[in-house]
């Protein structure tokens, strides 16, 4: 059986925000569905639209608390289990493909 090369699941900012912010309800699925995609790195992917999102401050002085800065920078760069791709005007415009 042949391996699919491509990511199978692209993964919104809101699920970086629930398993690292999330409440009883959002954050224990959100952390179980990324733990399942870090067993198969290449299977899930993101935007740098995302990774602004999760960074963008979270208080009026326009900060992010640093350790948190640094769990999502852990969790979505270092890690390596997921695909970054850049945002352009062609790829918001592509047409989905679906399975």
């Amino acid at each position: 059986m042949n391996e699919i090369a491509r990511p199978l699941v692209y993964l919104d900012s809101m699920v970086f925000i629930y398993s690292m912010e999330g409440d009883e309800a959002t954050g224990p699925p959100a952390r179980a569905l990324l733990n399942q995609l870090r067993q198969r790195p290449g299977a899930a992917l993101t935007s740098e639209l995302s990774l602004a999102e999760v960074l963008a401050p979270t208080d009026r002085r326009g900060r992010i608390p640093t350790q948190l800065k640094r769990d999502y920078l852990d969790l979505i760069i270092w890690g390596r289990w997921l695909h970054i791709e850049p945002v352009s005007r062609p790829i918001c415009s592509r047409p989905q493909i679906s399975a």
